[in-house]
């Protein structure tokens, strides 16, 4: 009978390099199985899945915000820099993931409701937000407007259209984070993480010792169903302060505040407050009658 390994789990933050401790779990392991989601087909799922474009696009913006976290802090992408590590230890290296097409062509009813419904959400946010936005941007046009006594005119049209372009992502990223979170979790926990899970079960059946590095976020889904097969993964620990992710729940939550702010400002000013209106109303019926 042959002899089953063990199992390790290195939760990964994805912003930031992995700790020293990734190297001890390295020596110890013969497989190393890391996590590369599959976005290069998009073009083709989205031409036979037109609805997807919501989820798509929230998956890739959510990618590249943290491609440009990398980038300000100048740290690599962590699975590359685990892969270096353990080239040089000699260690066998696999990818054990998921791709778009996998996810989105598939014959699942319960994708494709996500996608029809997140398209029709966007369409009632985005409704909803246009209600606001309009005034809003004529609120933010004054600014530029005031300076042009000082700028020419295509200076304040390009400073507005700045402004356009960059809200834009801004909303996108918003509605992503507070909306698709969970459809996110159902993608991971039908299609990613089960590949993982089957593929580490298979090599510990065979005697391999596998290390899974995987976004934190993934742990307990794989822990939990990989000891649904009597096997059992040693979870090591990884950093738990604020990261980017709570730092964009925040910024959501900011940029919720100024569009109440704004939706507030942008009444007509001729129109009273209804509490104004009542105070009006209270005053006048204790006021003395005429003789």
């Amino acid at each position: 009978m042959t002899r089953k390994g063990e199992c390790y789990f290195y939760g990964s933050q994805h912003d930031k390099i992995p700790d020293d401790s990734i190297k001890d779990l390295i020596s110890k392991a013969d497989h190393i199985l890391l996590e590369g989601f599959d976005t290069r087909n998009k073009w083709s799922v989205l031409k036979k899945q037109p609805c997807a474009i919501v989820i798509i696009g929230g998956m890739l913006f959510y990618f590249s915000i943290v491609r440009l976290i990398r980038l300000i802090r100048r740290s690599p992408n962590d699975m590359k820099y685990v892969e270096s590590i353990a080239t040089k230890m000699g260690k066998k290296i696999e990818y054990v993931d998921s791709s778009l097409t996998e996810v989105f062509l598939t014959n699942s009813p319960e994708i494709k409701k996500l996608s029809y419904g997140s398209c029709i959400v966007e369409v009632v946010l985005l409704l909803l937000l246009a209600k606001v936005g309009i005034p809003a941007i004529g609120i933010l046009a004054k600014g530029p407007l005031f300076l042009s006594h000082l700028l020419s005119t295509p200076v304040i049209l390009l400073i507005m259209l700045i402004v356009i372009v960059t809200a834009v992502p801004i909303i996108t990223l918003a509605l992503f984070v507070l909306g698709c979170n969970r459809l996110l979790l159902g993608i991971n926990r039908s299609f990613r993480d089960p590949k993982v899970i089957e593929r580490a079960r298979e090599l510990i059946e065979r005697g391999y010792n596998v290390l899974i590095v995987r976004g934190s976020n993934h742990k307990d889904f794989i822990i939990r169903g990989l000891q649904k097969y009597s096997v059992d993964c040693k979870s090591y620990p990884f950093h738990n302060d604020i990261g980017y992710l709570y730092i964009l729940d925040l910024f959501c939550e900011l940029l919720y505040g100024i569009a109440v702010a704004l939706a507030q400002i942008s009444r007509p000013l001729n129109k009273e407050p209804l509490q104004t209106k009542r105070r009006h109303r209270t005053s006048k019926a204790h006021e003395p009658l005429d003789r």
